[in-house]
């Protein structure tokens, strides 16, 4: 068996690692090892239906990154808000390949430079996609889209002005996407309301520089109170489409659920035979008290 941190051969099941030193409980590291042994053994099961054992695989793949979480070796599955920060993630650095390949194309990074970056990214893309496995669904907007766009936008300045000041990036290359990057914030800006249109400063520069003149005592007795969002559609689908939401919503559906059945037996109650009553109230007082 492989050690699971550090994937030396050789390793036992009960004693450290003689190389990261990593130790676990030996039912779950025989757990681990008996749910790999089943999914290496299940690609030679040519005599089986490949949709069920691409189900198979993915049962047993669920259970292994379970154990890997038990045993420390695997970050337990995001939450929807942790979620959604990876798929932006995600969704800038896949952005990011794409703009690499421009500038490489018009010579203002050189190829091994370039290579380089797109080796490093797809790394931090395939660490995204292991992470969101087992994640929950996130559900897109117009304004989390337009978010995750300034975002990226605001990553492809830092990574030009960081690749510049390397020495990696052409000077007339680095002056055209300042140049292109900075007009794009400032639109996506004024469209998600951070700053105004006649205005080529932020709100949130504008408010920091107000709150600089205010006496720290006063700010603090007072409390700073969170500029208020501007009330759009976009904010009520995204908050229709919340997972908070939709458990209210199928908890009312299960209200009404029962609360038909409980109408329909009251009305048909002379239909029913002697036991079958006694059955209804037997399981209606088991329902409710215990």
């Amino acid at each position: 068996m492989r050690c699971p941190q550090c994937r030396t051969e050789q390793f036992s099941l009960d004693s450290a690692c003689s190389i990261c030193n990593f130790e676990a409980s030996i039912e779950l590291l025989e757990q681990l090892s008996n749910v790999n042994y089943v999914i290496q053994e299940s690609f030679d099961w040519t005599q089986f239906d490949q949709e069920k054992l691409d189900a198979l695989r993915e049962e047993y793949g669920r259970k292994l990154r379970q154990i890997e979480v038990q045993i420390g070796v695997r970050q337990p599955p995001p939450n929807l808000e942790e979620a959604r920060e990876l798929v932006v993630q995600k969704a800038v650095y896949e952005r990011y390949l794409h703009d690499l390949s421009v500038w490489e194309s018009k010579k203002w990074i050189s190829a091994v430079d370039a290579s380089d970056v797109r080796q490093e990214t797809v790394v931090a893309i395939d660490a995204i996609n292991e992470r969101l496995t087992d994640a929950p669904t996130v559900y897109q907007t117009s304004v989390a889209e337009r978010k995750t766009r300034l975002a990226m936008v605001r990553y492809f300045l830092d990574r030009a002005q960081a690749l510049a000041k390397a020495g990696k990036l052409h000077k007339q290359g680095y002056r055209t996407l300042t140049k292109h990057y900075n007009t794009q914030i400032e639109k996506l800006e004024i469209e998600l309301g951070i700053r105004d249109a006649a205005d080529k400063t932020p709100k949130t520069s504008r408010l920091s520089q107000i709150r600089q003149r205010i006496p720290t005592l006063n700010r603090s007795a007072r409390g700073e109170q969170k500029p208020r969002e501007p009330w759009t559609w976009d904010r009520v689908w995204e908050t229709l489409l919340s997972e908070r939401t939709l458990e209210v919503i199928l908890f009312i559906g299960v209200a009404l659920l029962f609360a038909a059945g409980v109408t329909w037996v009251g009305f048909n109650w002379g239909t029913f035979a002697a036991p079958v009553q006694i059955a209804f109230l037997v399981g209606f007082t088991g329902l409710f008290f215990g």
